[in-house]
Formats: C-alpha cells, structure tokens, sequence
C-alpha cells in the first residue's frame, strides 16, 4: 500500500544516526515529510501538542520515560493519533505492553527500508500492523484465550450484524470499505464500533483486533500481520 501524498511523521528516537538516517531515506522519495523529532518521550508529547503528524514512529528505548509511556500519554490526550513502534526490542512482554498502550504497529528496527515503508502506509491507512517475525507471539497468545467462557459470553453479546463489523475491522478494513461492504452509511459502521468498544471493554482498534482472535470471530491467517 502506497500513500499518495507524504506521510506525516513525527519521529522520537534519542539516536541521532537513526533520526537522521531514516528522515532522508523516507524524505529521499517522497514517501514521507518528518515534521518534527524528538529525543525524549516528554519531548514527544510536548511535541504533538503544536505539531500535527498522520503517524508517530516511535522508539521503546527512550531516556528517563520510555516509549510505552510515551504512546499511552499520547492516548491520553489525542486517542485517534496513529503510532507505529520502531524498536530493537523482539520480547513478547514487550509487544503485549507495546499493543495494550494502544500502538497501531510495530515493526523491528533490523526490518528492511521497504518494510518500514510498508508498516507506516498500513498504520497510516487505519490497519493493524505487527512485524512478521513477532505476529506468530501475539497470535498464539491471543488463540489460547479463545475457548475461555468469559470469552464466548461475549461473542454471544454482539449483534449479527456487529460481528459482521468486527471480523471486517479484524482483516484490516477502513471504516469506509466496512461501510461500502455491508450497505451501511459511514456513520453507521461508527456506531457499531463503538457498541462493539463497549461491549468488549477497548478503546482502540487494535484492541478490538486482539477481541475478535480471542472470540474466534476470525481466524488468525485473516488479519493483516505484515
């Protein structure tokens, strides 16, 4: 997927080289414009309050505050901002607390530069992105929850027609191909979303993605990995 204009970003790394280094690569095509860095996650959020980005790349391992800190600060106060984790960082531990702050991605920093061109274009476009390598962690995770009961009353708390929203947002599906799929007006799949945030007790989309792999609602080779 190729962004048609560039890409905002705002990218918060405390290594020069990789500020420097990835801005003139994403800068080189046109792929994307860095509006701004910053080196710490106090700095970021400071940041995002007078700049405006489509996504924020975000390093875990920041000075004083680190990255987890800093996405779900940002959460805090701009929930729809996109974030996608650039990170050294292959732990399972770290992934989970990673996607329960709320990122919309992560990618390794050992991917290759089309890889992070393609992660940044997903996330941009409202998709969850997991690196390949990582995505088998959190899939096998999610899969062994599946059966629990808590999980399967939920599954039967959701309308026909919310489970038919949720397993569309599951495979990756903006709000408008949702809409365009099933005949609904855009204001419609929205409602249903947020019935479905309440019912499943999340607040964002990836959240709800984790929801539907648990509940069984789509299977695992469905939903965008990367």
């Amino acid at each position: 997927m190729v962004s048609e204009v560039p890409i905002r970003i705002v990218m918060v790394d405390d290594h020069a080289v990789v500020r420097d280094g990835m801005k003139s690569l994403l800068e080189l095509d046109g792929f994307a414009q860095v509006v701004a860095t910053a080196t710490t996650a106090e700095e970021a959020v400071a940041t995002l309050r007078r700049v405006a980005c489509d996504v924020v790349l975000l390093d875990i391992g920041l000075p004083r505050s680190d990255g987890i800190w800093c996405a779900t600060a940002i959460r805090a106060t701009n929930p729809a901002q996109k974030i996608l984790v650039l990170s050294m960082h292959t732990d399972e531990d770290v992934l989970r607390q990673a996607l329960d702050a709320g990122v919309n991605g992560y990618i390794l920093k050992s991917a290759s530069f089309d890889e992070v061109k393609r992660a940044l274009a997903d996330v941009h476009a409202g998709h969850l992105y997991v690196e390949p390598r990582l995505a088998g962690l959190l899939l096998t995770r999610s899969q062994k929850r599946a059966d629990s009961a808590e999980e399967r009353t939920l599954a039967r708390g959701l309308s026909d027609r919310e489970r038919e929203v949720l397993a569309l947002t599951a495979r990756g599906r903006t709000n408008q191909e949702i809409a365009a799929a099933l005949g609904l007006s855009l204001n419609t799949v929205k409602a249903h979303l947020k019935n479905i945030y309440r019912k499943c007790g999340v607040n964002d989309r990836v959240q709800v993605v984790l929801c539907a792999l648990r509940m069984g609602i789509v299977d695992p080779a469905e939903v965008k990995q990367g």
